[in-house]
């Protein structure tokens, strides 16, 4: 229903809108009062509205944003990609609710800022285990294994390498290291490892999970 009422400019504004004799507010509640208004726009009068309000429709983020905001916020590598992949995987990824991200701290840096290997490639294995690992002696380790062998050689064939100081051409480890490091490194470098490794070891989950319940 549509419900319109006139004021004088005075009500509407203590007479500081003298520019138009009436005003209109409108509330549209169906389509079909359209006529109502536009014979109402006819007569002369100014006309003002608001919709209903509706609930805002929330983009979802992508797997590489999230990593990159995790990262951007001050989660180290590590912390940072496995995050994302946890967070993409839900219930599957529960078993790490009460552990990450502190599980992966000290992996950034290339382990305690020491250059060795790569914190998102860590964070990537690590979210790959917990999604793939097992949970006695007695089950396979293949199906982990197969993946994270996937992962760990698509890595090094993309980037390079797998070693920190490599990929970032910096010691962290030196004040005039950590000064380069975010200046340039974290932005033009890292943040871009981090966002595929995110996606690329969630990738893997999903079509090893996809094969093993093809086999069953």
């Amino acid at each position: 229903m549509l419900t319109i009422t006139r004021f004088s400019c005075a009500q509407l504004n203590n007479g500081d809108w003298a520019s138009a004799p009436n005003y209109l507010l409108c509330h549209f509640h169906v389509r079909s009062d359209l006529h109502v208004l536009i014979h109402e726009l006819k007569r002369g009068g100014r006309v003002y509205w608001t919709l209903p309000k509706r609930p805002l429709r929330v983009k979802a983020l992508s797997l590489e944003e999230t990593a990159r905001r995790n990262f951007d916020s001050g989660l180290n590598c590590a912390e940072s990609t496995l995050s994302a992949v946890k967070k993409k995987l839900g219930r599957k990824g529960k078993a790490g609710d009460l552990v990450i991200p502190r599980i992966a701290t000290g992996f950034g840096g290339g382990i305690g800022r020491n250059g060795d290997v790569c914190g998102a490639l860590i964070g990537g294995v690590m979210a790959m285990s917990l999604a793939l690992g097992r949970d006695n002696a007695e089950q396979s380790r293949d199906p982990c294994y197969q993946a994270v062998d996937r992962f760990y050689n698509e890595f090094r064939t993309r980037f390079g390498s797998c070693r920190c100081r490599e990929l970032t051409n910096a010691n962290l480890k030196t004040p005039e290291g950590n000064l380069v490091y975010r200046a340039e490194v974290h932005s033009d470098v890292c943040v871009p490892i981090v966002a595929w490794a995110a996606k690329r070891a969630h990738d893997i989950i999903e079509e090893t999970t996809l094969a093993s319940e093809k086999d069953q």
